[in-house]
């Protein structure tokens, strides 16, 4: 498998080749405002745990592995979640169920295994980089998703939203459809097929491009 291949956002390294990522996706991109901390929870659960485990692989038993990266996962998730409670109650209490998929979200990518033979560095970029992906792809989803479902725009610690549509359009039963989970699938479905579509009518020239450049 050449390098193409195992890049972003469609490699074998990328979130969109699995499944691991789908539940949080349907669940974060209902508002933006969602996206974004569960955006900001992904990097401060990767930063944290991958370090650690790629780090301390020289000290950690092999047997005790997949326990240690539970606890450092779980962990990571908790410290950020105790720390949205004392800066906002509320929000704190909305991301209640996006904090626990996060961690599962972690090993349901299997990222450390798949990075267990590179330099610790280098897994932990590559870790960060689906972040990116992920990350990406759930806001992506939400600025369309949250418009369509529920009229508005909404942003982390606002009090207030903004309105996109009407309430004569917003209520439309068609619309609606997306302020639901399936809503969230469907757009996702939607965007990866366009990643898709984009890969394989350009992916030999970029290629190109990229062998060209080394």
């Amino acid at each position: 498998m050449n390098r193409y291949d195992q890049s972003h956002p469609w490699g074998v390294h990328s979130p969109l080749m699995s499944l691991s990522g789908l539940a949080l996706i349907a669940a974060a991109s209902s508002r933006l405002s969602y996206s974004l901390q569960a955006w900001l929870l992904l990097f401060c659960v990767y930063g944290f745990t991958l370090p650690i485990i790629k780090w301390g692989k020289p000290i950690i038993p092999e047997k005790y592995k997949t326990a240690i990266t539970i606890m450092t996962v779980t962990f990571a998730a908790s410290l950020f979640y105790l720390f949205m409670s004392m800066i906002n109650p509320v929000s704190a209490l909305e991301l209640n169920f996006i904090v626990f998929l996060v961690p599962v979200t972690f090993l349901g990518s299997r990222i450390v295994e798949r990075t267990d033979h590179l330099p610790p560095e280098e897994g932990v970029i590559r870790g960060l980089k689906e972040v990116l992906t992920l990350g990406g792809i759930i806001a992506a989803v939400s600025i369309i998703r949250e418009p369509l479902g529920y009229g508005t725009l909404s942003f982390p610690f606002a009090s207030s939203t903004v309105n996109i549509l009407s309430d004569a359009i917003q209520e439309r039963a068609v619309l609606q459809v997306f302020a639901a989970p399936a809503g969230g699938f469907i757009l996702t479905a939607c965007l990866i097929a366009l990643v898709r579509l984009v890969f394989y009518r350009h992916g030999s020239s970029m290629l190109e491009k990229e062998d060209f450049d080394d």
